[in-house]
């Protein structure tokens, strides 16, 4: 074991360092082969119109890496690269479908390395934890700290985004869930993050002003103070639908109204004067 007092701190803790890199890559390596080795087998298998023995998934070992990353943090307590150490312990567990136990050390992170380079994905990661076992409010506060301006992976940081912004919406959280969608939108429409679901955000965005006082009228009170933005009939449309199949009828009637006077030449305006009869 590596110790503090040996006169030689930096290259011990290089020493570790590198141990633990080596066996992770050698975990990764061994992951990948196998999973080749599986992938050909079954295109074999089933090229043979799957005579035999289906060939079955092999499960790999991240021991080796996981020991080294544990001995790291066990000798030192206080490594520089600690954060990195505690990031991809955290997501070897991850890998290995004991996510929960990486739990800690991720927040670890949070705590003691605020600045950390990990600081972004290590609270998305949180927060996809909470997000996938429904506990929203704690989802919620950890999204919620990450800084959407930092650069980093535009994919990861949308569905940090959308996940945000659908835990807001399924805990009944309306007007801060509107924000977060269209600050989503926004950014995915300036080109900042990656955004499959663009549209569905647009939709739900729609879906929560249904729910808020005023509906229709809040939304369109919210694009003015805002500048307007160019799918601002298509949240009318959803905000019709949504009270729509409320049975809220009146307002289903504004709200149509509202989008032919205001969007006379939108896409939807044939289809809502056809459809939307009452």
């Amino acid at each position: 074991m590596c110790r503090r007092d040996e006169g030689e701190p930096k290259r011990c803790e290089d020493a570790l360092f590198n141990i633990a890199e080596i066996n992770y890559q050698y975990d990764q390596r061994n992951d990948i082969s196998t999973r080749e080795r599986y992938e050909a087998a079954l295109a074999v298998w089933k090229e043979n119109d799957k005579r035999g023995v289906e060939p079955k998934p092999v499960v790999v070992s991240y021991a080796k890496g996981m020991a080294a990353h544990q001995r790291y943090l066990k000798a030192l307590p206080d490594g520089t690269r600690r954060d990195v150490v505690l990031y991809r312990t955290a997501f070897i567990y991850g890998l290995m479908g004991k996510a929960e136990e990486g739990l800690p050390l991720l927040k670890e992170i949070v705590t003691r390395f605020p600045s950390s380079r990990q600081i972004v994905p290590t609270l998305g990661r949180i927060g996809e934890f909470y997000f996938a076992q429904r506990g929203d409010d704690s989802a919620i506060a950890y999204y919620g700290k990450i800084d959407p301006n930092i650069r980093w992976n535009e994919e990861h940081l949308g569905m940090f985004l959308q996940h945000k912004a659908e835990a807001l919406h399924r805990t009944g959280k309306f007007r801060p869930a509107v924000d977060a969608y269209f600050d989503l939108v926004d950014r995915c429409d300036r080109g900042q993050i990656a955004c499959e679901n663009r549209q569905k955000a647009i939709l739900s965005m729609g879906s929560c002003f249904a729910e808020l006082s005023g509906s229709y009228q809040g939304a369109r009170i919210f694009f003015e103070n805002v500048g307007g933005r160019r799918y601002d009939d298509t949240v009318i449309l959803e905000i019709a639908d949504k009270l729509r199949s409320q049975g809220r009828m009146h307002e289903t009637r504004e709200a149509i109204e509202d989008l032919l006077h205001r969007f006379p030449g939108s896409p939807w305006a044939d289809s809502a004067r056809r459809s939307w009869t009452f």
